[in-house]
């Protein structure tokens, strides 16, 4: 018989959590309850639902057809010694850690990893955020399956070793590229400058990169092999080694890419 995911119970209350819990609502999935280590943040969270909160670790609610994990990497371990063997559905929402570290705790277990940076209170349309999912059995997939497609249009299987390169990849293209912001806007402040001067670069930049590729998207002296005006940037940068070495690795890299593609 084909189990279905109509109810869910919560462990987790952060960023993730305040988007996807709402995600679920609004589909018609009814969350049972959502808890946190002390059970201040889950309360906090759900103030403004219907919803039970409490401090993990507690007793599930039998009524749950799944437990949705939404912690960060390192707690994983923890929360599932603290659940011990459950007869719910187990779904983290991880892209770097296996779903078979759930296996030892249910049969039945997978993953719904949404790739996309989440900040509480900023509003998402969840319906566009990719949802990359696995599952235990035919079964369990399918019952995961259909609960991601209820709060996302954007729904496609991945095992454990294609969300990890997903996950570096958006480490990269999200992470990575914000903190080059921080970098160039405490340049930019360090010589009286406002950072407002870098927000119709950086748009551009984005909308252009997504427009036609960012292998045609690049310019600056890397990919044009402008050694004269790399090596002033890097002189403007030697009061600062770290970012200095990181500027070198980056136009590096960039100046090895292009080559490649020349020679190709």
């Amino acid at each position: 018989m084909q189990r279905t995911i109509q109810r869910v119970s919560f462990i987790g209350a952060g960023n993730l959590a305040s988007h996807l819990i709402p995600a679920l609502l609004d589909a018609g999935v009814q969350v049972m309850e959502v808890f946190s280590r002390t059970g201040v943040s889950a309360a906090r969270l759900v103030s403004s639902w219907n919803v039970p909160s409490g401090k993990f670790p507690a007793t599930i609610n039998s009524r749950s057809h799944a437990v949705v994990i939404a912690v960060s990497d390192d707690a994983l371990p923890e929360i599932l010694g603290a659940l011990g063997h459950s007869d719910k559905i187990l779904i983290h929402t991880s892209g770097s850690i296996p779903a078979t570290v759930l296996g030892e705790s249910s049969p039945e277990y997978g993953v719904i990893y949404p790739l996309q940076t989440f900040t509480r209170n900023r509003p998402l349309d969840f319906r566009q955020i990719p949802l990359f999912i696995e599952g235990s059995t035919g079964s369990t997939l399918e019952a995961i399956r259909q609960l991601a497609g209820k709060i996302s249009d954007r729904v496609t299987e991945a095992d454990s070793e294609v969300r990890l390169a997903l996950h570096v990849a958006a480490v990269f293209a999200s992470n990575f590229q914000n903190h080059l912001y921080r970098i160039a806007g405490d340049i930019l402040k360090s010589n009286r400058l406002s950072v407002s001067a870098l927000e119709s670069l950086i748009r551009e930049t984005m909308e252009k990169s997504l427009e036609i590729g960012p292998e045609n998207a690049q310019t600056g002296p890397a990919v044009r092999n402008d050694h004269r005006v790399i090596e002033k940037h890097l002189g403007f940068l030697d009061h600062d080694t770290g970012r200095k070495e990181i500027y070198r690795l980056l136009s590096d890299d960039i100046i090895r890419t292009k080559n490649r593609k020349d020679t190709s």
